[in-house]
């Protein structure tokens, strides 16, 4: 089979994207509702509640869960699976910071505890003022702390990168926040504001001359990225992140994208594109970078444009790692390509498989349209048994309907892989 007969097969467009195609089965099929899922019998127990935090519900939107969790912080609204843990070890990285920096400052603590329930226009200011006492900075705090995060509208289209608003402009005060992010294993780009009062107070205290300000000991980093290469590939992303500032990331991560022959335009766009942090592209630059010899990783890349929200932009984070772990683990990768949807990659040894990052896959006519289709172009192009590898959970309907549909199904795709 020619990669030119291929190429007039698969057509790019975003994994979470679901478009209703033409093509209608001629059989009647089961079609599900959205599903209804128990929070307390779905997620594990450190997911569903700690002595920090509780989930209060589970829903589903689209093909991902949303959560409502309280916290000693407030509540918070959470999309996908990914994110809520990424959001729980937030919560209990902040509360152990807090109880710990109790022990040894109980000023530091008193302030800590009351930047993280208030808000307000500015949190670069707070970094670059005076710091006084506990008192006083806690009145500071309640008039000026936040706007720059909490007045901006995250999906809003804006000028350069979407999180340069969190770096502060003085070169110091930055290299310290990334450096306090590193230190307690935090996204220095969050979109939490709780985490960025957090490390905009730090910062600030270590400008002010209190050097062992946030130097607590907190041991619960985030270990939900995929482990490959000796965790080589994630420590020296890691590094990356806390040795640079965003204009810097941007260059490297513009050069690596250039040595995959990714075009200017799309670099330009993707680097700015106001929904990928600069950790995300970061992950994504890297991760694709690993693919070394893997080819048109471009349309990877073409296809993460269409990211509306956090959740996609952390989608193609998620599937990006699952491209990697298949092809370090299981099958080398020989070629990528986006089919109406979904990330597809033909192995060495001449299979097709299907990526898929979401949450849940439950059996609706658009998802039976979307997958007969996949099934009907993957056999077109020669490819007799797809297989279709997802991160998250399908249902029992759907996972039959696929089956009778000719794919080979892999679920819970990082367990498999024994991240």
């Amino acid at each position: 089979m020619a990669s030119g007969q291929l190429d007039k097969i698969l057509v790019c467009s975003i994994p979470v994207l679901y478009w209703l195609l033409p093509v209608v089965p001629v059989w009647a099929e089961e079609y599900e509702s959205i599903p209804v899922i128990n929070a307390a019998g779905f997620l594990p127990g450190d997911l569903l509640h700690s002595e920090h935090h509780r989930v209060e519900s589970m829903d589903i939107s689209g093909g991902f869960f949303q959560f409502q969790v309280d916290s000693e912080f407030g509540f918070y609204q959470v999309t996908s699976l990914a994110l809520l843990r990424t959001r729980v070890q937030e919560i209990k990285t902040l509360a152990q910071a807090i109880n710990q920096f109790e022990t040894e400052d109980d000023q530091f603590s008193a302030i800590l505890r009351s930047q993280l329930h208030v808000s307000g226009e500015s949190a670069v200011e707070i970094i670059t003022s005076p710091f006084g006492t506990a008192t006083q900075l806690a009145g500071q705090m309640a008039n000026n702390l936040g706007d720059t995060l909490a007045g901006v509208d995250i999906l809003a289209e804006q000028e350069g990168f979407r999180y340069e608003n969190t770096e502060p402009a003085d070169a110091i005060a930055a290299t310290h926040k990334r450096n306090i992010a590193s230190q307690h294993g935090l996204d220095v780009y969050s979109t939490n504001e709780d985490v960025q009062a957090f490390l905009n107070t730090v910062t600030k205290a270590r400008t002010s001359g209190k050097i062992s300000a946030g130097v607590a000991l907190v041991r619960n980093q985030n270990t939900a990225g995929a482990r490959i290469a000796n965790k080589e590939l994630d420590r020296l992303v890691n590094l990356k992140l806390k040795n640079n500032p965003v204009s810097e990331l941007a260059a490297i991560n513009d050069q690596i994208l250039g040595r995959m022959v990714v075009g200017q335009d799309l670099r330009g766009r993707f680097l700015h594109h106001t929904m990928y942090s600069p950790r995300h592209q970061t992950v994504i630059a890297a991760y694709l970078d690993y693919l070394a010899g893997v080819s048109n990783r471009a349309a990877f890349v073409n296809a993460a444009l269409s990211a509306g929200n956090e959740a996609e932009a952390l989608s193609c984070e998620q599937l990006v790692r699952m491209l990697v772990l298949y092809h370090d683990q299981f099958n080398p990768l020989y070629n990528l390509h986006v089919l109406q949807g979904v990330t597809g990659a033909i192995t060495g040894d001449g299979k097709i498989i299907f990526f898929l990052a979401d949450d849940i896959l439950y059996w609706s006519e658009a998802t039976s349209n979307k997958y007969h289709a996949l099934a009907d172009n993957a056999r077109a192009a020669g490819f007799s048994e797809p297989e279709l590898v997802t991160s998250g959970t399908i249902t029992p309907v759907a996972r039959r309907n696929l089956e009778d549909t000719g794919f080979v199904l892999h679920e819970d795709f990082f367990s498999m892989a024994g991240r």
